[in-house]
């Protein structure tokens, strides 16, 4: 077990999902998997978004929590309000790595934009 075959968010809305990460964040659809779900792919990464998911409490949910790196935090949370998307965390916040933001997919799911300043 040394390596991931997928990274899969559970969903209560494919097509509010859909949306979200491909016309907010970039996300390309790899492959459809009828009311199943689909298989996006981002610049180094694959995304499995399912339904069946159960929308998580307000705040950070105990789950995974996808990363996607961006040059300018203000500008995705910027970008992130025109779409309409809820932001958790809607002004830059410092990390050891730089800064970031976060907003939740409709389903609940967060996504953190990172700002990296450090390697």
């Amino acid at each position: 077990m040394n390596q991931i075959a997928s990274i899969s968010v559970y969903v209560h809305d494919l097509g509010a999902a859909k949306r979200f990460y491909v016309e907010t964040l970039g996300f390309v659809v790899e492959e459809t998997m009828g009311d199943y779900g689909f298989k996006l792919s981002h610049p180094g990464v694959s995304l499995v978004v399912l339904s069946g998911g159960k929308r998580a409490e307000p705040g950070y949910p105990a789950g995974v929590v996808l990363g996607i790196p961006v040059s300018n935090a203000e500008q995705a949370a910027q970008r992130l309000r025109k779409a309409g998307a809820t932001l958790v965390i809607g002004s830059p916040e410092p990390f050891p790595l730089g800064r970031f933001i976060a907003a939740a997919d409709p389903s609940g799911n967060v996504v953190e934009l990172l700002e990296l300043t450090q390697p």
